[in-house]
């Protein structure tokens, strides 16, 4: 009984990480073709070229720029630690999708311990700070973006890491504290800029007139490390002066409205979609807890209270910037984990604080645990919602056209951003269907593209484009994909070979064959496929 009054933080840590661990392990080795695939075949294809042309400042995005000599994807700086380390680990274990994947977790696991301790440095409260970690080991959304191949787990580990670093700094000013929490900071940039914003909230932990004393008695050499920070704008103009495409931003300057978000009409037209991002990223019962952890901030602990202050504030400056993508993304909100489960765990700690002021702090902390553990019902469907979102067919078509072209051939496509990754399972640069049938003939002879892609649903837009008349007179259906439902075979895609005449009359002269099987969490999804064109 007294190991456990003495290790029951350590204990409570250990099961929070195992039990994080396992909610992010599921489908580790499971083909790209999830929820945000998108963002993960973006980062596979890195590595893919990366394994197969060394490792570069140059990015290479099977489904951006194809209709470049030198398909490089510019459009914004971002450093690629991601494809960069898992070159080498497929270098040493093979192409795989976990190897990836695990990396992602580390570092989503990584969060959970920095929360620990962190809040402990903040606040000096051992129950305050298991429950930060509990809620960032289940929260919805730091667990599906901590295991998908994306950067912002990598970026929330190296913020977070930043916080920690640099409050010690502050307590204590020195060379090795201002030269780690600037290197922590600029890799976090560096990975991706939208993380710098939450830098902010440190102004809310920083004793002015103390600190000014601090760094005058330790000397500038307390202060030189955080020229580490000019690494940043130097690779930005480093990735600025490199590229061969296109001018950085060129396509997304334009989405920043700094206004907008400060309009009801904003709410009002992306409500809908934002509250569906709410309850995913961290379901009713937690949200609420959220909300009232927000209203009990003016009475936590003075250092906790001023840092989470000004990491709302952070939060304003985030949203007028990149309004266009929160609305849009809801992994936008992952900068904001950590001020998230600190509301819960705020609100969940006062309240057993007060209610149970006469029990000792273990029993507190026993006793309000059950709380995030009510929650995981909620949790375990929000997940169970995401992880079987899937976008069946996508690797089969690819393996089909990846089969029946050459390495450097490029092939036509249209569909909607989730059915990207058929480039990647491709491996073969891919451009939208152009409009003008002028254009397609182009993009044929320069890059020997002989195949177009068309999902389903896409299918009455590609069917609507001037090029159409052209494709329908000289494109055959080659193979197409299926998805068995209430009897019936519906079709999912359609593979275009050049050299024949469109009819969807073709796939009637053959049976459908098994292709594979997709898991879902309670069901196998059997998926189909007709070839007409071996």
């Amino acid at each position: 009984m007294q190991f456990l009054k003495t290790k029951y933080p350590a204990i409570i840590l250990i099961v929070a990480l195992a039990y994080g661990f396992y909610l992010r392990s599921y489908h580790l080795d499971y083909p790209s073709v999830g929820y945000h695939n998108m963002k993960e075949n973006q980062h596979l294809s890195e590595t893919l070229n990366f394994y197969k042309t060394g490792i570069s400042i140059h990015r290479q995005v099977y489904f951006q720029e194809a209709d470049r000599d030198i398909p490089y994807y510019e459009e914004y700086p971002q450093l690629p630690f991601i494809p960069a380390i898992g070159d080498v680990l497929w270098k040493i274990f093979g192409i795989s999708f976990w190897t990836l994947r695990l990396q992602m977790i580390a570092f989503s696991l990584g969060t959970i311990v920095l929360a620990c301790i962190f809040v402990k440095r903040l606040t000096d409260d051992t129950n305050l700070s298991l429950l930060t970690s509990v809620y960032m080991a289940i929260m919805p959304l730091n667990v599906f973006f901590g295991r998908n191949i994306q950067p912002e787990a990598p970026c929330l580990f190296f913020i977070m890491l930043f916080y920690l670093l640099f409050f010690e700094w502050v307590e204590k000013p020195s060379f090795k504290y201002s030269f780690l929490s600037a290197l922590s900071l600029s890799i976090a940039a560096m990975a991706k800029m939208s993380f710098v914003i939450p830098a902010i909230a440190v102004i809310g932990f920083i004793p002015i007139r103390e600190t000014v004393e601090k760094v005058r008695a330790a000397k500038r050499i307390s202060i030189s490390g955080f020229l580490v920070f000019a690494t940043v704008p130097l690779y930005v103009w480093l990735t600025k002066i490199t590229n061969i495409n296109e001018t950085l931003t060129e396509g997304s300057i334009h989405k920043i409205k700094l206004f907008e978000p400060f309009t009801l009409n904003f709410w009002k037209a992306n409500s809908a979609t934002l509250m569906s991002f709410f309850v995913d990223n961290y379901t009713v019962f937690n949200g609420m807890l959220m909300l009232g952890g927000l209203l009990l901030l003016p009475l936590a602990y003075k250092k906790a209270r001023g840092f989470f202050s000004f990491y709302l504030i952070s939060l304003v400056c985030y949203i007028a910037v990149f309004n266009f993508y929160f609305k849009e993304h809801s992994y936008y909100q992952m900068p904001f984990v950590f001020l998230a489960a600190f509301l819960m765990a705020h609100c969940v700690n006062y309240i057993f604080s007060l209610v149970f002021k006469n029990l000792q702090s273990h029993y507190v902390t026993a006793l309000s645990l059950i709380v995030p553990l009510l929650s995981l019902t909620a949790v375990n469907a929000s997940l169970t919602r995401q992880y079987d979102k899937q976008f069946f067919g996508i690797d089969v078509a690819g393996q089909y056209i990846k089969a029946h072209t050459a390495e450097k051939d490029r092939f036509l496509l249209t569909v909607t951003a989730q059915k990207l990754g058929v480039c990647y399972f491709a491996e073969r640069f891919c451009l939208g269907t152009p409009d003008k049938a002028e254009a397609v003939e182009a993009y044929e002879k320069k890059f020997n593209s002989k195949y177009i892609f068309v999902h389903v649903s896409s299918l009455s837009d590609f069917m609507k484009l001037k090029s159409w008349p052209y494709i329908e007179k000289n494109y055959r259906i080659a193979q197409g994909g299926f998805i068995p439902y209430q009897g019936r075979m519906n079709l999912d895609y359609l593979i275009l070979e050049k050299g024949g005449v469109f009819s969807l009359d073709d796939l009637k002269k053959s049976q459908p064959f098994f292709a594979k099987s997709y898991e879902l969490k309670s069901a196998a999804i059997p998926f189909y496929a007709i070839t007409l064109v071996n």
